[in-house]
């Protein structure tokens, strides 16, 4: 799959049609270095996607786990939640989360990367802010923080990479299936 500019402002586009449908913008709420609002969210992401980085996103797979939520004052209320991702992406393609824009590269200099598949595990705990506009609940901000992030080579680079799991001989597999027991 070759992925090209008019690819990647669709992506842009679906993006910022989705925060305006689901966001809501207000002055009154100020965030930290951890936490977006509506205006910083979209600055992360034209940010994000401003590098001219062609990678593409194969697939992405979010899995919520536990959610709280609770009144936060009138009309408006905060949800409290645990999600592990994995997406597996060509290259160094931008995948969006709660948490905010995350990429293979992680924090390492995007032109030290090899060009391969390569397969992202996250998990992190986000705080959702939201509010009843209209009748209708819609984000104020996000405060998102990863728990760990791994990222693996699994095809492509100097020499095919694989899940270290897969390095385990079958006696060492069925041993850490019956420890997870």
């Amino acid at each position: 799959m070759k992925y090209s500019p008019e690819d990647k402002q669709k992506e842009i586009t679906g993006f910022a049609e989705m925060v305006d449908k689901y966001w809501y913008a207000t002055d009154d709420i100020a965030y930290d270095f951890w936490g977006n609002n509506k205006s910083d969210f979209r600055s992360l992401i034209n940010e994000k996607f401003r590098d001219d980085r062609m990678g593409y996103i194969i697939e992405n797979k979010l899995s919520l786990g536990s959610v709280k939520i609770k009144k936060d004052g009138p009309d408006a209320a905060m949800a409290e939640c645990s999600i592990d991702a994995v997406a597996t992406v060509a290259d160094d393609a931008t995948v969006i989360s709660p948490a905010g824009p995350f990429s293979a590269s992680g924090y390492r200099d995007v032109d030290e990367m090899e060009k391969g598949i390569y397969k992202i595990n996250q998990s992190y705990q986000c705080t959702i802010y939201m509010l009843r506009v209209d009748g209708e609940w819609k984000i104020t901000g996000i405060y998102g923080w990863l728990n760990s992030c791994r990222t693996v080579l699994i095809e492509g680079g100097n020499e095919e990479a694989s899940d270290p799991a897969d390095d385990l001989s079958e006696n060492e597999k069925n041993n850490n299936e019956e420890a997870a027991e």
